[in-house]
């Protein structure tokens, strides 16, 4: 039997209740933000379907919209948009992105903002802005340069 398995629809389990009382702790939207980060979208389908959310109170059931079929996978289609991509960059939250390296903890953190653009920024060993050198088609434009802001094109407001 797959942990998957024993995890999502054992009742009784104590994996379950585990994971019941971290979402309890954390909170339906923190929650919901790591299930979205997943890379598997039929896991994310799963533990909506076995987790969702209740109200304190449990008189009302709550399923996030971060998690609704709308909201992510092939179904997205935010003014009929498909996803093509790896994931959804949400407006106005940092995602951070981690390079595979056996040397060195190291990345990206990327934010798409309201205006359209987005700053990204090199991180190294913590996740803050780090210095970094900075071509523009092939010319350095800054040998220690922190945060970069990615304009909207004009052409497609």
């Amino acid at each position: 039997m797959k942990l998957s398995d024993i995890i999502l629809t054992e009742e009784k389990g104590a994996s379950r209740t585990i994971l019941i009382k971290l979402i309890h702790d954390i909170g339906a939207d923190r929650f919901a933000e790591i299930i979205a980060d997943l890379r598997d979208e039929n896991l994310q389908d799963q533990i909506v379907a076995a987790f969702g959310m209740y109200t304190k109170d449990g008189s009302e059931y709550i399923k996030p919209d971060i998690l609704n079929e709308d909201d992510h996978g092939d179904g997205y289609e935010k003014g009929n948009v498909k996803l093509i991509g790896d994931m959804i960059l949400p407006i106005g939250k940092q995602k951070v992105l981690q390079a595979e390296d056996d040397k060195y903890n190291r990345g990206l953190l990327v934010t798409n903002k309201k205006d359209k653009s987005y700053d990204i920024a090199y991180w190294a060993d913590k996740l803050k802005p780090y210095p970094i050198e900075v071509e523009i088609d092939g010319k350095s434009v800054s040998k220690d340069a922190k945060v970069i802001n990615l304009l909207f094109h004009p052409e497609m407001k």
